[in-house]
């Protein structure tokens, strides 16, 4: 299950924010395992300038230790750790 709101905070850039939830009935490849439960806040950012468009995934770290993760000092992490896409249309 996921559920997600999406704001414009310009006419160009947008805030997107989500939670994801996932429940495993069953899984034969894991030795049978059942009743996995994982789940995740899931954040992201949409920028519009005309013609060129970026959607990009924002890592959690960015929230818990901001100037580690911009600054590139984050041990684990990254500022973008799933997708970014840019999109030019002519």
């Amino acid at each position: 299950a996921a559920i997600g709101v999406e704001a414009n905070m310009t006419d160009w850039a947008t805030l997107r924010a989500g939670y994801n939830w996932e429940y495993t009935l069953t899984n034969d490849a894991d030795g049978g395992t059942t009743g996995d439960v994982s789940d995740e806040f899931a954040w992201g950012l949409g920028f519009n300038w005309g013609g060129l468009t970026c959607d990009m995934t924002v890592s959690s770290t960015l929230f818990q230790d901001p100037i580690s993760t911009i600054t590139g000092q984050d041990d684990g992490g990254a500022l973008t750790n799933h997708s970014m896409t840019f999109t030019y249309n002519f």
